[in-house]
């Protein structure tokens, strides 16, 4: 078991990427967070628009990270580009 720290408040929500050891988290604050869960490296932050964020999940390839609100119905789509590539 691999523990390290997201966030420094609480976690709302989190997803698996599709085919790497990585996780996207979503903390109370509304930054998007992606790590590698094997090492603990952060590997991307992403400033919501809006601090109601609490739905995370990658498209099938990882390539893409949708990120929605139901309080406010707002939707963004992040391509993640080389942030991962290194990850395997």
């Amino acid at each position: 078991m691999n523990e390290f720290r997201a966030h420094h408040t609480e976690i709302i929500t989190l997803t698996f990427h599709p085919t790497k050891p990585v996780i996207a988290s979503i903390g109370k604050q509304g930054e998007v967070r992606i790590s590698n869960y094997e090492t603990g490296e952060l590997l991307k932050r992403i400033a919501t628009l809006h601090q109601s964020a609490n739905a995370l999940a990658f498209n099938p390839s990882g390539t893409r990270l949708a990120i929605g609100s139901n309080s406010k119905g707002d939707l963004s789509v992040w391509e993640l580009g080389d942030a991962l590539k290194d990850v395997n």
